[in-house]
């Protein structure tokens, strides 16, 4: 614990004296280990980085186990966002830190606590809080030993994305917010709250129905839709109960319709025949199902929400958002739509056109460059060299999660690793793998950034 404390103190000298002492009284590098052993040789290990031995660095962390679990469960968390720089959580982007944590049988985190960070307590605090709020499904864990759940460890930075971005849902998600939050009594405005916030409602909506509790029932699953990263099977049956409810109970349409929507944004979490899990693709029809409904029609914000988050979206969907009149002018659906639209006559050579679309956004580039859609993945630049010739002699696997920005020609600029498992084995290599990345070319009037803050994780994967 000592040499610790050293560490982030800087006292790197001290610290690797004091932990070399740790590892001879624990019975030094052997093929079995306990959890506190674990922790103590990847401090050592951290140590022996800062003080320049790399090789040594990689000893003793092979030691810990980390960097052995096959196809790398730990990257495919249902949430996993890094803390935001900024005065809110006081980290800026040249913070970073190395948090230790367990993963609970249900998924969430538990025992989250910095290990190592430069900043002082507000920092250690603000990255150990971020992991505390991470989540898995179930389901994915069974690929991960038990031992490994229990400690495990992350390098980590604060992310660079504004949060202030309006998603395409955030419109029809806000107005459903407006009208629970008065039936609920809760704030969400504090991050501070939205912990116990969650628990209150967890606890609402586990309560037997009761009569004359039907518009509280259904603000409570709605937000809790909103607000829980556990979104599962479970929180999809809570919505179709409150879609239920809502119409046995004449709730206002625009908030079933809301509750709809919601629903069909958390079908990717749901499980599907056998025991295999959807994260990504909603089928065309559920899509067409609510587009095709009367109710939806009539109801502007839910209609082009969905026609916005459909994966089959084109040329057509996009001018009947942009060209919605029954939305404002400069509503942030139909900025997307008009985006989307600018980028499409780009790269058919449609320049003039191309400008108009762009220029009935309203917005400046730095705008764009937040409110539009990502830009698609067009070549990942990774090949079997790029995998360090350190990590592939050790056996290590890990990931990198890295943010950067993508220029409106789609290259990458900017890239910085925001998340790595294990710590400091892969993220040299992520971070040079992502200059060789290319996107979808996207139309700006002076050719700058198309998207802040794009995230992809790279997995290391030995094939042997």
């Amino acid at each position: 614990m000592r040499g610790r404390a050293l560490l982030s103190r800087n006292r790197a000298q001290e610290a690797y004296e004091d932990l070399k002492t740790a590892l001879a009284l624990s019975g030094g590098l052997t093929s079995r280990t306990t959890l506190g052993e674990v922790s103590m040789r990847s401090d050592l290990s951290l140590a022996a980085l800062m003080l320049g031995r790399r090789a040594e660095a990689r000893r003793y962390l092979a030691y810990t186990g980390a960097g052995r679990i096959t196809e790398s469960p730990f990257a495919s968390a249902i949430s996993m966002d890094p803390p935001s720089c900024g005065e809110e959580t006081g980290l800026n982007p040249n913070d970073f830190a190395v948090v230790e944590f367990g993963i609970a049988d249900d998924g969430s985190v538990t025992g989250a606590q910095t290990v190592y960070s430069q900043g002082g307590p507000k920092v250690a605090a603000a990255f150990a809080r971020a992991v505390s709020e991470w989540y898995w499904l179930p389901e994915s864990l069974t690929r991960i030993p038990p031992f490994y759940r229990l400690v495990t460890r992350v390098e980590l930075r604060c992310s660079t994305a504004d949060g202030s971005a309006p998603g395409i849902a955030k419109p029809i998600s806000d107005r459903f917010t407006e009208w629970a939050l008065p039936l609920l009594d809760i704030d969400r405005a504090s991050a501070t709250d939205q912990d116990s916030a969650i628990a209150l409602l967890r606890e609402r909506v586990a309560r037997p129905e009761q009569p004359g509790d039907a518009r509280q029932r259904i603000a409570a699953s709605g937000q809790l839709a909103l607000l829980d990263p556990r979104r599962n099977a479970q929180t999809v049956a809570s919505l179709d109960r409150a879609i239920e409810i809502a119409g046995a109970n004449g709730v206002e349409a625009e908030i079933v319709n809301s509750l709809r929507v919601m629903r069909l944004m958390m079908l990717p979490f749901t499980k599907v025949k056998g025991s295999t899990v959807r994260f990504a693709r909603i089928a065309d029809a559920e899509f067409q199902t609510l587009i095709d409904d009367p109710a939806i029609a009539q109801d502007v914000l839910a209609l082009n929400t969905v026609r916005l988050l459909w994966s089959k979206r084109n040329t057509e969907t996009l001018r009947q958002v942009a060209d919605d009149n029954r939305l404002a002018e400069q509503h942030p659906l139909r900025q997307v739509a008009l985006l989307a639209l600018a980028n499409d006559a780009k790269q058919s050579g449609n320049y003039e056109i191309a400008h108009r679309y762009f220029e009935r956004t309203g917005l400046t580039e730095e705008q764009c460059a937040l409110i539009g859609m990502r830009p698609e993945m067009k070549r990942g630049g990774a090949s079997s060299s790029d995998y360090p010739d350190e990590a592939l002699r050790m056996g290590f696997e890990g990931w990198v999660n890295l943010e950067f920005d993508v220029t409106a020609d789609g290259k990458t600029a900017d890239a910085r690793a925001v998340i790595a498992y294990p710590p400091f084995v892969f993220v040299d290599a992520a971070t040079k793998m992502a200059s060789g990345m290319r996107y979808e070319s996207t139309y700006r009037p002076e050719g700058g950034i198309a998207c802040n803050a794009q995230r992809e994780t790279i997995k290391f994967i030995l094939g042997f």
